[in-house]
């Protein structure tokens, strides 16, 4: 970590600069430096920051201006989940969003999921086919970050609670987003589906059989 921050706060020669940027793109954001710095410096928030400003600057690695580029192409090629016409609605006031990666990766778990979280709810309505901008946030396109969450915002609509699949979504949501001003004030919650099974433990029951569990 100090050879990363060492890195990106000197001023290196400007052939060099590419590869020096690089080094922003080596923090997951797992949290670890935080936890076990005693000064509670935001050692993450920091990198993060510089990689903003590289990406701005034009210093992203190859890989992340292919991925970049290639985002709303793959986003547009996600499949969709059969039986979800079959999910209750309800007052359309309650939006399931399983995640772009849990459509892509865990297809066959999106409709079940969505049936548990209209049952919990009274009806639920499912978006597929957005993202809420977490990939682009982290590979340090602010601005794709931000229109990304524009277009989310719509597909939400009027929408007052929002239940997600993908803790990274509700992290998002309820940081990254607040953090811009997009967190509308109209919603009550952002909550990952555990946050919601929590809630209502009163009304679940345990399972017998053996069956196959996912966790995403």
């Amino acid at each position: 970590i100090l050879r990363a921050l060492g890195e990106l706060t000197d001023r290196p020669a400007p052939e060099d600069l590419a590869s020096r940027a690089a080094t922003a793109w080596s923090c997951t954001g797992c949290g670890g430096c935080g936890t076990l710095c005693l000064l509670h410096n935001p050692v993450t928030e920091t990198i993060w920051a510089a990689r903003r400003d590289a990406h701005a600057a034009g210093l992203a690695p190859p890989s992340v201006a292919a991925f970049r580029e290639g985002f709303d192409a793959r986003l547009q090629r996600l499949p969709r989940p059969e039986g979800l016409s079959e999910v209750p609605a309800g007052d359309g006031r309650t939006v399931f969003v399983p995640g772009c990666s849990m459509v892509a990766r865990e297809t066959d778990a999106v409709t079940p999921g969505a049936h548990a979280v209209a049952a919990l709810t009274g009806g639920a309505r499912v978006l597929t086919d957005v993202c809420c901008g977490a990939p682009l946030l982290d590979a340090g396109d602010e601005e794709g970050f931000l229109r990304a969450a524009r277009r989310f915002l719509d597909a939400v609509g009027d929408a007052d609670d929002l239940v997600l699949a993908d803790a990274g979504c509700a992290h998002t949501l309820r940081t990254a987003y607040a953090q811009r001003g997009l967190f509308p004030a109209r919603w009550r919650r952002a909550e990952h589906v555990s946050e919601l099974a929590a809630r209502n433990l009163h009304r679940l029951r345990a399972v017998r059989d053996p069956r196959a569990v996912i966790v995403h």
